[in-house]
């Protein structure tokens, strides 16, 4: 959708939550795609991000409009990005029928 919207002359902005989308791989990447259409000038950049967490979105009119091809997140694969938090192990609630009296 980057490219289609930079050949009608919009300044792009893109970003996935997955970073391997971005990067690519065997040197095909976002970033070839616009080379090889000769619009590398209309990309304003890319961006990992979350779309619903983006506190960007939420802070002014930044853009003219957003294009997006929902539905967002569900694909085959999906994956989650970052950190894993360690849970502590919940403690067993002790079963009172088993209490002493």
């Amino acid at each position: 959708l980057l490219v289609t919207c930079s050949h009608f002359g919009a300044i792009t902005m893109g970003g996935d939550v997955d970073p391997r989308v971005l990067r690519g791989k065997g040197g095909k990447n976002v970033m070839s795609n616009f080379k090889q259409y000769k619009v590398e000038d209309k990309c304003a950049g890319l961006i990992i991000n979350d779309n619903s967490n983006l506190r960007v979105w939420r802070e002014g009119e930044l853009f003219d409009a957003i294009v997006g091809d929902p539905p967002y997140g569900v694909r085959a694969g999906a994956k989650k990005v970052g950190k894993r938090v360690k849970k502590n192990k919940k403690e067993k609630t002790p079963n009172p029928s088993t209490f002493e009296t």
